[in-house]
């Protein structure tokens, strides 16, 4: 056995026994078996971490697969961590991508949001594997149209821009069309008010010639009717003529209000992805290369300006939110730092957080919310969150959500009013699941331990 192959057999054996589907960190530690001698390289921040979590795991792993008695060394890595990047010729031959070559008011892009900036993980490794596809692919009825779920702030936007970096890379001379719903709705209302004496005339004809239609934000069209049936001609005219759709929204279509059926069904055709919560490893990730674009705009005093490896992952082990939350406290703490010296420390990050709790909690100090609460059941269960805050009445489903009540009636003092609207729910029906969870627990002694373990696992965040 390679030691690539020990180290993914391990892997997936910690994962089988945390019954999770994602170990965080390991892809900046190496295994090497000689000898009798299991040699674990790491940086230092990650070896208590391995200790603490891993190392009883480890050694019942090689009990069970190797006759030999085997001891544990461990090796400290002071090389910076490198994150894993796979180089592509367009890397390579241009940091920026190419624009349309005519100019197109309707196709703004931000140059960072492209797929080589965008920082994969399991929480969105399956989203940017199809969103990949609908680029190179435009049109495939295989993934038309593309609908990126996502809250507020977990990179929904980024990765339908990225398509569209990507698909006049490939061809300069498409007509793209990305727009944000709100400058969409903008556009048309204007649109028609200076046509309204033409008959016969469709405010969305400026897009008809589109090869590729990308709206961000589709959910602000709930309860523009009128909008809504002129944005299902032209999805069909679109569709018709095999043009690449993709839409990005907050929520399941299915669960937008004052959303019409025909056009929520049409949506519903293609595909879905959804980018959940980012891991500790995809913000460990995030922080640094955030770190180096905000050096490269050469804004501090201290021109050489960084973060000890630690900061990074005390950080992103410890600070909950999505995003941008993550981005606008490392900017603080970078001017902090930058106002008394030219290297952040673990102590600095800490002192940082605890002076500033208003700006983010730390672990210990962190509320169980409701987000955190379905991120847990969905990840202890492996169903995305998604389906879990869904309408789905689908038996495996509803009793995940159910569990999800009766966990937040538990652990929180959030009213039944307050969960019932987070799941779109009234107070009599949280009050119906927590019974029914409660009863259930008194015979089912494994959905019983299930959120034993759920609950132990949100105590210890």
């Amino acid at each position: 056995m390679s030691d690539d192959e020990l180290k993914e057999d391990l892997v997936d054996y910690f994962k089988k026994v945390k019954n999770t589907k994602f170990i965080p960190f390991f892809d900046y530690v190496s295994f090497s078996l000689d000898k009798k001698v299991l040699t674990i390289t790491c940086p230092s921040f990650i070896e208590s971490k391995i200790k603490k979590n891993y190392q009883t795991n480890i050694e019942s792993y090689l009990k069970m697969n190797f006759d030999d008695e085997i001891s544990l060394k461990y090796v400290i890595s002071e090389e910076p961590v490198v994150i894993p990047t796979k180089p592509t010729k367009k890397e390579s031959s241009s940091e920026t991508p190419k624009i349309q070559s005519k100019e197109n008011k309707f196709c703004k892009l931000n140059p960072l949001f492209t797929f080589e900036t965008f920082i994969e993980g399991q929480n969105n490794k399956h989203a940017k594997k199809i969103a990949l596809l609908a680029a190179s692919h435009i049109g495939s009825e295989a993934c038309n149209p593309l609908l990126i779920l996502g809250q507020v702030g977990m990179g929904k936007t980024h990765l339908m821009q990225a398509i569209a970096h990507r698909i006049l890379e490939e061809n300069p001379e498409m007509n793209v069309i990305c727009i944000s719903s709100q400058d969409l709705i903008d556009t048309l209302y204007d649109n028609v008010k200076s046509k309204m004496d033409k008959k016969n005339n469709t405010s969305f004809s400026l897009f008809e010639n589109a090869d590729a239609f990308l709206i961000d934000d589709i959910h602000l069209f709930k309860g523009k009717d009128g909008l809504q049936h002129e944005l299902f001609i032209l999805f069909n005219k679109l569709k018709d003529n095999g043009k690449q759709i993709c839409f990005t929204c907050d929520r399941p279509i299915s669960e937008l209000p004052n959303f019409t059926d025909r056009l929520a069904s049409r949506i519903k055709s293609g595909i879905t992805v959804d980018i959940s919560e980012p891991t500790a490893d995809v913000k460990f990730k995030i922080l640094k290369q955030k770190t180096e674009q905000l050096k490269k705009e050469n804004i501090f005093n201290h021109k050489n300006l960084k973060l000890e490896e630690s900061v990074y992952f005390y950080l992103s082990e410890n600070i909950f939110g999505n995003v941008r939350d993550l981005e606008g406290i490392l900017k603080s703490f970078l001017f902090f730092i930058d106002f008394n010296s030219d290297t952040g420390t673990l102590e600095d990050a800490k002192e940082y957080i605890k002076e500033n709790k208003n700006m983010s909690k730390v672990q210990n100090d962190t509320k169980i919310s409701m987000d955190l609460i379905v991120k847990k059941v969905s990840d202890f269960y492996n169903v995305s969150t998604a389906d879990i805050k869904s309408k789905s009445r689908k038996k495996n489903i509803v009793i995940l959500r159910q569990t999800a009540v009766y966990i937040a009636t538990q652990m929180t003092e959030l009213t039944t009013t307050e969960i019932g609207d987070y799941f779109g729910q009234d107070h009599s029906t949280v009050i119906n699941s927590k019974n029914k969870i409660s009863n259930y627990i008194k015979f089912k002694n494994d959905l019983k331990s299930d959120i034993n373990e759920i609950q132990n696992s949100l105590k210890n965040c």
